[in-house]
């Protein structure tokens, strides 16, 4: 995670005195957590003081100038987050996001612990705004699932109706809050997240020798995935795609990163990839990782629900410059990513296959692609635009005299 932002706008009056509530932050391995120290660092250079508060127990790193994290909480329960809640209230910020998935509070996904808290300083005079990342589970996927559903839903407006402003990491999910509380209005929008790796710039020259490390050939076409193994994304369609270009006489070679070959040699022996052309880095720095982005000429990424503005590794990918294949579905905002990258819908796999050997063949269409990705990157998901975009949704706000909590 890095330690340092990009300058950007000034902060506004809200968001010059922050507190932050988050379950998981680095190191541990979490993408909220992450988002967390990237976030907080970017109020740090448009001028905020931020204050985050997490979990007991783990040696947290050290963050730039503004910024202070206090790993004091014991535990996510309801006693904890009024003992919580009155140290935030003394202290008196402006402003306190609450960093939500229901499953970061309790294993199970239940807990009441972040809508008390958001409660306890609303009544105390302190704003709060949720930044909801994953709202709840389906319900229709069986007993459990019903029943933890109905729970997070409840949760979840109980949280939303104490919140002064709610972010929300998707269009989707904004328009889907909206319908639940239309009174609500502006005061509900979508806030995308950011890369979570920082860029490692290389030279020709390194990132030859790099390649040459990873037993890359000069003129192989790698083709790059990034990511946890989650469900939604689809490596058996990465893999059948690489193997089509072998097929078809291309040096295609799969580049992992992040993850260990023993994960992925069932999903490559059955898309029949050549034997040897599937490299794994494992978990690597985010230095690291970078600079593997680096050594790819095409990232791909089909997901079963579609691209969105929360998949931070396909934004990592459009912020280290590497075209991208997608699909579209139901979380994908067409208009704002139509032609920075390479989308076709969700369900199509013919067409994922076509579409990343037309690009492997074609390398100034190739560069194009992610020369818009770039852009794109550029307008909407860097952190300075991220908190631009952060402070537009607190216009208007108006907290009341504050209370002094002994």
């Amino acid at each position: 995670m890095s330690r340092a932002a990009a300058p950007g706008a000034a902060a506004g009056p809200l968001l010059r005195r922050v507190a932050v509530v988050a379950p998981t932050f680095p190191p541990d391995r979490c993408g909220v957590g992450d988002h967390t120290g990237m976030l907080s660092t970017a109020l740090a250079a448009a001028g905020a003081s931020v204050e985050i508060f997490t979990m007991r127990g783990v040696e947290r790193p050290a963050l730039p100038d503004g910024v202070r994290v206090y790993p004091i909480v014991p535990d996510w329960s309801v006693a904890s987050m009024m003992q919580i809640g009155a140290r935030i209230a003394q202290d008196q910020p402006a402003i306190v996001l609450i960093q939500y998935v229901p499953f970061l509070y309790a294993r199970h996904g239940i807990s009441f612990a972040a809508p008390v808290l958001a409660w306890y300083l609303r009544c105390h005079g302190v704003g709060v705004i949720t930044i909801v990342h994953e709202p709840y589970v389906p319900l229709w996927r069986g007993i459990k699932s019903f029943v933890r559903g109905l729970a997070q839903r409840v949760m979840l407006v109980m949280l939303m109706l104490a919140s002064a402003r709610v972010a929300v990491t998707t269009r989707f999910w904004e328009r889907e809050l909206r319908r639940w509380m239309p009174w609500r209005g502006q005061r509900i929008a979508r806030i995308p997240v950011g890369s979570n790796i920082p860029l490692s710039p290389i030279s020709t020259t390194e990132r030859s020798a790099l390649r040459a490390r990873l037993g890359l050939a000069q003129d192989d076409l790698v083709l790059t995935f990034f990511g946890s193994l989650h469900g939604t994304k689809l490596l058996g369609l990465i893999a059948r795609s690489v193997a089509h270009l072998q097929s078809l006489g291309l040096p295609a070679v799969l580049l992992i990163v992040g993850q260990e070959a023993e994960v992925l040699s069932s999903v490559a022996a059955e898309a029949g990839l050549i034997p040897g052309t599937v490299i794994c880095t494992g978990y690597s720095s985010v230095k690291d990782v970078s600079r593997y982005l680096q050594c790819g000429d095409l990232f791909l990424a089909p997901f079963t629900d579609g691209v969105s503005t929360r998949r931070t590794t396909v934004i990592a990918a459009l912020q280290h410059r590497l075209p991208v294949v997608t699909t579209s579905g139901r979380l994908t905002e067409e208009g704002l990513f139509a032609n920075a990258v390479a989308m076709v819908p969700c369900g199509d796999e013919d067409a994922f296959v076509r579409r990343v050997a037309e690009l492997a063949r074609d390398p100034d269409d190739r560069c194009a692609v992610a020369e818009r990705g770039y852009s794109l990157y550029e307008r909407t998901f860097t952190w300075p635009a991220i908190v631009t975009q952060l402070d537009n949704l607190l216009s208007g706000i108006r907290i009341r005299s504050r209370v002094t909590v002994r």
